[in-house]
């Protein structure tokens, strides 16, 4: 029955119902989410669409773009808490079926990895949890993944206007959603691709390629500067100089706030890969991922740079690298389809192992807690969610 299902509609009903268990078994998480929608709710009260604020004082950490939406969901909707939660999941959703895009024009030849892509980016343990926060990771990546479907396009098929007015609307959005950091997201591999990508189409023209860029970065911060520079001006000369100078300056110099060593990325990667590194194709298909092959060329270009630049910048969050997975998922994606021999059962080992080995240690947590007296708060675990992992694993 399920194979009758069009796989893109099954994607969606799989995101759905993923998407549905995560926001009805929580609250909006402090901080993050909870001071967000406070941003909104100040916005809302003040009637001020303009300068977002926080507790009577201008909020300048973050551009405007997610309370604006949040602005819409009550204006549809009424003021509720719900409908806000389901802004960042939207995005989710649509990248899922971007990603597939821009497989779809790496591999035009192969439609088995544009089909596998996105099942391969929402079932990534990383990305379902930061899938339904509040966040501006999730908008951003969906922008970062608009401008490389952009650049896939632009190298896959010459330069056009449409496709740089495409590109520039992803850069403005990325700009209003978390501000210069798209940029990063896209540049690395709009710089190098007329270099490195090969082949590249008939009579493609370097100078026109950098001129369609250049054009594009006008047009994203024309949209961008269409909101700072107002808001500049009326939310005074402090909020002017934090928007436009402030936040980016200080996290690439010298972090403010969640300072860490230029190391910190590479301890985080196999929580990152969960749960595909626990499967052994993952390890055969990325002994074959083949440089000269232009979609793998492409996801490395996109990839690595900025994870680099990432590890050398100052301030560090793990949800910073959220835009990159989608470029790890068409990667993986590949390099699964070129195992032509895998054994469903056998690959699934190491998950069913770590599942039930995590659920018979939470089933027993709160027990073990009463007898050795760790800490007071693994009093209020339930044990039905380790039993939960347990019937999962076994299942």
């Amino acid at each position: 029955m399920l194979s009758r299902i069009p796989h893109r509609l099954f994607l969606a009903l799989l995101w759905a119902a993923l998407t549905f268990v995560s926001l009805f078994i929580r609250p909006l998480f402090p901080i993050d989410e909870t001071r967000y929608a406070a941003v909104a709710w100040e916005m809302w009260c003040r009637n001020d669409f303009l300068v977002p604020y926080l507790n009577g004082e201008t909020y300048s950490h973050k551009p405007p773009l997610l309370f604006w939406l949040m602005q819409l969901s009550w204006w549809l909707l009424g003021v509720n808490d719900w409908s806000l939660r389901v802004i960042a999941p939207m995005f989710s959703l649509a990248s899922l079926y971007l990603s597939a895009a821009v497989a779809g024009m790496l591999w035009p030849e192969r439609r088995d990895i544009a089909a596998l892509s996105p099942y391969i980016l929402l079932g990534s343990f990383f990305w379902m949890i930061y899938g339904t926060l509040t966040m501006f990771d999730i908008m951003l990546s969906f922008f970062a993944l608009l401008g490389i479907y952009a650049l896939s396009i632009m190298a896959r098929k010459g330069v056009s206007f449409k496709r740089s007015l495409l590109l520039g609307f992803a850069i403005g959005g990325g700009l209003l959603t978390k501000g210069p950091v798209i940029l990063l997201h896209i540049l690395p591999l709009a710089l190098s691709a007329p270099w490195l990508l090969k082949p590249l189409p008939i009579g493609f023209n370097r100078k026109q390629w950098y001129l369609a860029l250049l054009l594009a970065i006008i047009i994203g911060a024309a949209l961008a500067l269409s909101w700072a520079i107002p808001a500049g001006f009326a939310g005074g000369e402090a909020y002017r100089k934090a928007i436009f100078l402030g936040q980016t300056s200080g996290r690439i110099v010298d972090s403010f706030a969640h300072k860490l060593p230029w190391w910190w990325y590479f301890e985080l990667l196999p929580i990152i890969l969960l749960p595909w590194i626990l499967i052994k194709p993952f390890w055969t298909g990325l002994a074959k991922l083949k440089k000269d092959d232009f979609g793998c060329r492409f996801c490395m270009l996109w990839a690595l740079p900025v994870f680099v630049a990432f590890s050398l910048v100052s301030g560090k969050r793990i949800h910073y690298l959220l835009p990159l997975l989608p470029a790890v998922a068409l990667l993986l994606a590949w390099a699964l389809t070129q195992n032509s021999e895998v054994n469903g059962r056998r690959s699934l080992i190491g998950v069913i192992l770590i599942y039930g080995l995590l659920g018979l240690i939470l089933s027993c947590l709160t027990w073990l807690n009463t007898l050795y007296s760790w800490k007071v708060e693994l009093n209020s675990l339930s044990s039905f969610w380790g039993l939960a992992l347990v019937l999962i694993a076994v299942f």
